[in-house]
């Protein structure tokens, strides 16, 4: 990432093309007012602002695993009433909208935790490099617009 003050060679045109992506989307009302079909366009637009983009950063992901194939090894290690009584304890961790509780979260976080530990001894895990987050501040007009 450049430093305050420091110059980089850029093409200007990508960065003034992002901008302008990112600027460029319109309102549902807007959208409402467009009924089906192909229109042609022929503007000029000015566009200024300003673009920041971030830092590349990694994230590790555990593979994805079918989570059956956990869940059906641990419930093929119970009896019958184990099983009843641990669908007995869920209930009670859940709200009115079948949400858990907020304690009940807390508890899923460790288990997650120890699940993805497992996962990952089955699956392994993965190393993905991902774009630097784009912001971008500025605005878009109409300095021109031909009729069609």
């Amino acid at each position: 990432m450049p430093k305050t003050g420091e110059v980089v060679k850029v093409d200007q045109g990508a960065v003034a093309r992002l901008l302008a992506g990112k600027l460029g989307g319109i309102s549902k009302a807007e959208r409402a007012d467009l009924a089906p079909g192909e229109y042609p366009v022929d503007a000029v637009l000015r566009v200024s602002g300003s673009v920041k983009v971030g830092e590349d950063y990694e994230i590790r992901r555990v593979e994805k695993l079918d989570p059956w194939l956990l869940l059906g090894l641990a419930v093929d290690r119970l009896n019958g009433v184990t099983l009843k009584n641990l669908v007995k304890i869920a209930q009670g961790k859940l709200d009115a909208a079948g949400k858990p509780t907020k304690a009940a979260s807390t508890e899923l976080k460790g288990l997650k935790t120890r699940t993805d530990a497992a996962i990952k001894a089955l699956k392994g895990e993965t190393v993905e490099t991902n774009k630097g987050k784009v912001t971008v501040k500025g605005h878009m007009t109409i300095v021109e617009q031909v009729k069609p």
